[in-house]
């Protein structure tokens, strides 16, 4: 049987070419434990944009239902993704006087009620919002001013935006399927949350994240999200020009993908052939050069590296001297990591979600990055909740409530 709880916490991550469900609950040593998930293929849905909204939902649905089917748990309230596709990074400051007093935690509320009162009358939905720096009578670096003296108080905001059209369509699909929404969850953010160390963050890292229908790049540091962007181009488009190029079926273009491709073809032999089966069984097998088959893969692959590169350096920010995270569906593509550190000529690693409890069996299945960055920012900002803080980054509906209430 069924039972709804009230301890229960249920997320959605929404991509372009499947959907997981995960369900969790607070255990006994009061960390977060997945009780039942599903991961179910994904319809109606491209680049992170809703392309048929009945098609849509009933992925949804389905995804859910065999969620709670797992569990034993039905849920009413969901936690819901947005697509790095969908979001736009501004980079805002405020500053207020504090001449002649100490520093209290009233003064960074306002700091912080400034920026996002900016958005008050536009056409897009906070989701949320990082203060990277403050700056003190001109002395950056200060992480945390409260109880200091000086003059002069100043931010520095990553503050991440989607346009409401985007919420008004999430949010129809999960009324048709009987949920409400609690908060939505920038996916790029959260895929830090599980692939990232504590260090990665603090230090300085870009994060590059290549999934089915979009890839995103982003930059964690002083332990904020301080940029990120995304485009509706990933491991799909891979694919689709395999297919094309090659005349061959996408699933038969997605299967040497995975088996022979590499985005590296100096190790290739230029005589080296793939035997594919001819769709008819009388004619003879097709014979399919992987040299041909790796550059099909490196030309798409650099495009996408370069688009990503083009964001940063468009937003004022460089990835030269800078650490990169790989993640994604796509991370794994034989060859794409000495591509990326070639590219850039950095560093490069392949990162993997974080184990949660009860995804055991998922260890190195970067498909659950996100929902596992869902469940451990919602298990943060519920104990920062409890000790009546305000977690930063946290959803903004919740933020602008929490300051509306201790903002004087």
């Amino acid at each position: 049987m069924i039972k709804q709880r009230r301890n229960v916490i249920a997320v959605l991550d929404i991509g372009s070419s499947k959907i997981l469900c995960s369900i969790a609950k607070f255990s006994s040593s009061s960390e977060l434990e997945v009780i039942g998930y599903s991961n179910h293929i994904s319809e109606g849905i491209r680049s992170g944009i809703i392309t048929n909204l009945q098609a849509a939902t009933e992925s949804i649905a389905q995804a859910i239902e065999e969620a709670e089917k797992n569990s034993g748990i039905r849920v009413s309230n969901i936690y819901v993704n947005i697509s790095s596709n969908n979001l736009i990074s501004h980079q805002l400051s405020a500053e207020i006087d504090v001449t002649g007093r100490e520093i209290n935690s009233k003064d960074m509320n306002k700091l912080l009620f400034q920026v996002l009162d900016k958005y008050k009358d536009q056409q897009v939905g906070v989701i949320h919002s990082f203060i990277y720096d403050y700056v003190l009578d001109g002395n950056r670096g200060i992480t945390n001013p409260l109880g200091m003296y000086g003059s002069n108080l100043s931010c520095e905001v990553n503050v991440l935006v989607t346009p409401n059209n985007i919420i008004a369509n999430l949010a129809n699909c999960l009324s048709k399927c009987q949920l409400d929404v609690n908060a939505y969850i920038a996916s790029s953010y959260v895929s830090g949350m599980a692939c990232l160390t504590p260090n990665e963050m603090k230090m300085g890292v870009v994060l590059i994240e290549i999934g089915s229908g979009c890839s995103s790049i982003s930059i964690f540091a002083n332990s904020q999200m301080i940029f990120t962007d995304g485009i509706p181009v990933g491991g799909h488009h891979i694919t689709n020009d395999i297919a094309k190029g090659l005349s061959i079926s996408y699933e038969d273009a997605e299967r040497i993908k995975i088996l022979y491709g590499t985005a590296i073809s100096t190790s290739i032999e230029s005589k080296e052939n793939i035997e594919l089966a001819a769709e008819d069984e009388n004619e003879e097998p097709n014979l399919i050069s992987r040299a041909i088959l790796a550059e099909i893969i490196r030309a798409r692959s650099e495009e996408v590296l370069e688009l990503l590169e083009h964001k940063i350096i468009h937003a004022g920010f460089s990835i030269a001297s800078n650490k990169i995270v790989l993640t994604g569906g796509s991370a794994n593509l034989n060859g794409l990591k000495e591509l990326v550190g070639h590219m850039f000529s950095a560093k490069v690693r392949i990162g993997y979600p974080k184990l949660i409890m009860g995804l055991e069996s998922e260890e190195k299945n970067m498909a659950f990055a996100v929902s596992v960055g869902m469940l451990t920012h919602i298990s943060q900002t519920i104990r920062a909740a409890s000790m009546g803080k305000a977690n930063e980054g946290s959803s903004s509906k919740k933020v602008w409530q929490w300051l509306k209430d201790n903002f004087i």
